[in-house]
């Protein structure tokens, strides 16, 4: 098609090389840098006389590439003072090397002829002219800068090729030594080209080259750019206006005249006073076209080298930049670090979906169902048709409301549910990949004790350009302020519109919005319900500024680790690769799910941190009061998401003293969302700006056994040591103060023996005395009916069983009657009373003894014990 560049290396379509052709004969075209458009690839030149596109120089001789990679005629004032046999001296730098150069051998020169042999191939085949014409003359440090010279060919053949003269072929160079890195075969010397900082400055024509199109117009903007702007007519008699009005070629029914403006109308049924008041708004919009992915997502990373544009801009003003530390020693360093280009920023998974399909994909995962694109008739595409029907079992299954329930249900609350009426026409997704450490090519050895800055620190910022800007909106409001107290009206022809409102078209319909459908857009949704319930159409209602949804992960980047720990080799990490492989992996939330066993034997035994997902949700209520953490996006306006947080790593000590990394933990410090208004010169964008700085005071963790084994054997043999002291200075106290009296060596035992006899005695006692009270109660008890209980009886069945405190045993009472059954003429209801006895030994305490012998013996027991217990005092 016409629309897009060429790819490298092949031609443009017919129509855009007669396009191109066009420009060059076209003699009134402006002068300025971005007037011309052209269609090779970005790495490639458009030689005119040829008619095609050409790579590395200009074929055509004594032409040279301009701003716009035309080849054009070198000045002949400039031509008579150039030498066309004379060598050129030129220089490159070289960020790195590939992996079969080592620096410190092509520096030394050990591998200087394969270097330099190397480098004329690669730079001729580049520049498309003899590798003889390539001459290395030195190497230096800085990372790498390669001094040469280009020469005259010495071939006869390539002698008689005008356009290989030294001269030409080095302005050829400086056009293309901008794009050198993306030109040349990756893994190659020329892969890693500086082109950001070349030894030799950019001149102003490389400079320019920054720069496309109007943007590179205003750059070389000087004022008497303006003599050469041609003058414009107006070539259409289409005016905008409230009402569609053309100056000219009206039939005779349509006819307007000023005479008929003041009489009633219908929308104004009266008549008009002789003069009007008319005002106006001019808004200059372009044509509205469908944006695809190939439009907004970038597709390549950062050309640049960051630390050169970062250093250029003016950090006191925007708030970043290389001089907002200049004076300190760290950055004076900085300014000399580098980004590799396999650590600089990219972008991946870009694409731009269907709203409307989308939402019909997620409804069928819901239903469980399976979603084929080719067989959805319901997009946001198809829906620009009026006639198109959304029936109302589609919103089945789906996350959407109607406007009437979300009023209802959500009041003060916005984008809590997708709405059935209005609702976006495109989605776009899109991933960028910041390296958050190893990152930086030091250009000397680290200052012992410094901490630099930019090693804890990384700041994005994103743009977003709009076709409009806050003047717009300005001039839209006042405009609609001036409006009279009914509102405006305009006719319309829609007969969907007008038999919706009970009416015949044309109708009078209320102007809501004046302006801002033609700079904005018209919004996209279902137009049938949003005229049923409003008695609106979509054309009336302007597009909503589109909004964004960050989500800020942390992933783990396990193959730059294992690099960098071989390289490093920290402490108490494997030294082994496919064990700290294995442990890097368990860390990984996929990973430590389906290998949840071997990670514990790891060490790994809780739910990994990565990938981390910082929770923006409280922190973007500062700036948005949309459910959906969506933040609107702005022109004028920057927003700025400020994380702070510290990365602690988790060590584990076995049993015996091992130490080892184990897993991490992520903790969010400070997270602050914050919106900004930007300068007069960014009116047009909408920026977020994404920082994250590391915690420098976040510490290292230890997890360890509560008793090792080596702490175990070391603490049991302090306390076996202690024992054996206390045992010595024990049995020196006692053999010296003899505290327990005159004691053999088993006189412990005989003593304990001796003391549970007495004790069985005394309980013996006790029983007796017990056997003896009950039997007497009873009888008491029953003296009238002459009964005589048995005294061993009682001892045997209410006395002896009774071994433990507060154990009660029941017996009938015939059980300790003496020989015959005295009950046997007592009435039923009587022997029922007497048919249980309960003794308790907790109250046998003061029991009347009738045996003198027994108590005598007693109170000689309990009188020992006093006396050998008062024996004891002293002591306690």
């Amino acid at each position: 098609g016409n629309c897009c560049p060429a790819p490298p290396g092949e031609q443009p379509s017919d129509s855009q090389l007669q396009a191109m052709r066009d420009q060059i004969s076209d003699d009134d075209r402006p002068l300025q840098t971005g007037s011309k458009v052209n269609a090779c690839s970005f790495t490639e030149f458009f030689d005119s006389t040829l008619g095609e596109c050409v790579s590395g120089r200009c074929r055509t001789p004594y032409t040279r590439p301009d701003s716009d990679r035309f080849c054009e005629p070198i000045p002949d004032a400039e031509l008579t003072s150039l030498d066309t046999t004379a060598a050129v001296t030129d220089s490159l730098r070289l960020s790195g090397l590939p992996g079969n150069f080592k620096m410190e051998d092509v520096l030394n020169g050990n591998m200087r002829a394969d270097f330099d042999q190397e480098f004329a191939r690669e730079l001729a085949a580049l520049l498309d002219i003899p590798a003889e014409m390539i001459v290395v003359q030195s190497v230096a440090e800085g990372s790498v800068v390669v001094n040469f010279r280009i020469v005259s060919p010495t071939a006869e053949t390539d002698q008689q090729d005008e356009s290989l003269v030294p001269a030409i072929v080095q302005m050829s160079l400086s056009s293309v030594r901008q794009n050198m890195n993306s030109v040349a075969t990756p893994g190659s010397l020329l892969s890693n080209t500086d082109t950001a900082h070349g030894v030799s400055a950019p001149t102003t024509s490389q400079r320019v080259q920054e720069y496309s199109n109007e943007e590179a117009l205003m750059q070389s903007f000087d004022g008497s750019a303006l003599e050469k702007v041609p003058g414009r007519s107006i070539e259409t008699s289409e005016v905008y206006s409230l009402s569609p009005i053309s100056i000219g070629g009206r039939s005779k029914p349509n006819e307007y005249l000023p005479s008929d403006r003041s009489k009633p109308t219908q929308d104004e049924k009266w008549e008009q006073p002789s003069k009007v008041d008319i005002d106006v708004a001019i808004f200059i919009t372009p044509v509205h076209q469908k944006v695809e992915k190939y439009t907004l997502c970038p597709q390549y990373a950062m050309h640049e080298d960051p630390v050169t544009a970062m250093w250029q801009s003016d950090g006191n003003a925007a708030g970043y930049g290389g001089n907002f530390l200049a004076n300190s020693p760290e950055m004076i360093a900085f300014k000399k670090w580098r980004v590799p280009q396999d650590r600089r920023i990219t972008v991946t998974d870009c694409d731009t979906y269907d709203y409307f399909e989308e939402l019909m994909k997620d409804k069928a995962a819901r239903s469980g169902q399976e979603f084929f694109a080719p067989d959805n008739i319901y997009t946001s595409e198809n829906l620009i048709n009026p006639d198109f029907c959304i029936p109302d079992e589609v919103w089945v299954n789906t996350s959407c409301e109607e406007m009437t329930t979300l009023q209802a249900s959500y009041r003060d609350q916005y984008r809590v549910a997708c709405n059935r009426e209005l609702f976006a026409s495109s989605e776009m997704r899109y991933t960028i990949n910041m390296p958050l450490n190893d990152k930086w090519i030091q250009a000397e050895s680290r200052r012992p004790g410094s901490v630099y800055k930019p090693e804890w620190i990384v700041d994005t910022m994103q743009s977003y350009f709009f076709t409009w800007d806050s003047t717009a909106e300005e001039t839209e409001k006042i405009f609609s302020n001036n409006a009279p107290a009914g509102g405006d009206v305009q006719l319309s022809y829609d007969e969907r519109l007008c038999a919706a409102r009970d009416q015949k078209a044309p109708c009078p319909v209320p102007v809501l919005y004046t302006g801002k459908t033609l700079y904005k857009g018209e919004h996209s949704g279902n137009n049938r319900k949003v005229l049923e319930k409003t008695q609106m159409s979509l054309n009336h209602l302007p597009a909503s500024s589109p909004t964004i949804v960050p989500v800020v992960e942390i992933l783990m980047d396990i193959d730059r680790t294992v690099k960098l720990v071989k390289r490093g080799r920290p402490q108490w990490w494997p030294s082994d690769e496919q064990k700290l492989r294995e442990v890097l992996q368990c860390n990984v939330k996929t990973y430590y799910e389906e290998n949840r066993n071997r990670c514990r034997d790891l060490g790994v035994d809780q739910q990994p941190a990565f990938p981390f997902q910082i929770d923006l949700e409280e922190a973007m209520s500062d700036v948005t009061s949309a459910r959906d953490r969506s933040m609107t996006l702005q022109p004028g306006y920057a927003h700025s998401i400020d994380v702070s947080l510290a990365v602690i790593p988790l060590y584990v000590k076995d049993m015996l003293g091992s130490t080892s990394i184990a897993t991490f933990y992520v903790e969010v410090e400070a997270v602050r969302v914050y919106k900004q208004a930007l300068g007069f010169r960014e009116r047009n964008e909408a920026q977020v700006r994404v920082k994250f700085r590391l915690s420098e005071k976040a510490k290292a963790l230890m997890k360890q056994p509560v008793m090792p084994w080596a702490n175990f054997l070391s603490q049991a043999g302090a306390w076996f040591g202690i024992w054996g002291i206390a045992s010595v200075v024990l049995s020196g106290l006692y053999k010296t103060f003899k505290m327990w009296g005159d004691l053999g060596p088993r006189d412990g035992e005989l003593t304990q023996e001796e003391y549970q006899a007495q004790h069985e005695e005394k309980i013996d006692f006790k029983k007796k005395r017990a056997a003896r009270k009950i039997k007497a109660q009873l009888e008491e008890v029953f003296s009238d009916r002459g009964l005589q209980v048995s005294y061993q009886k009682v001892y045997d069945l209410l006395v002896q069983p009774s071994s433990t405190t507060g154990l009660r045993s029941q017996v009938l009472l015939s059980q300790v009657l003496k020989g015959t059954d005295p009950l046997v003429d007592l009435p039923e209801q009587v022997v029922s009373l007497l048919g249980e006895v309960r003794v308790h030994l907790d109250e046998m305490d003061e029991v009347d003894d009738e045996s003198e012998m027994e108590d005598e013996m007693l109170n000689k027991i309990e009188e020992e014990e006093r006396k050998r217990n008062a024996s004891l005092c002293p002591l306690q």
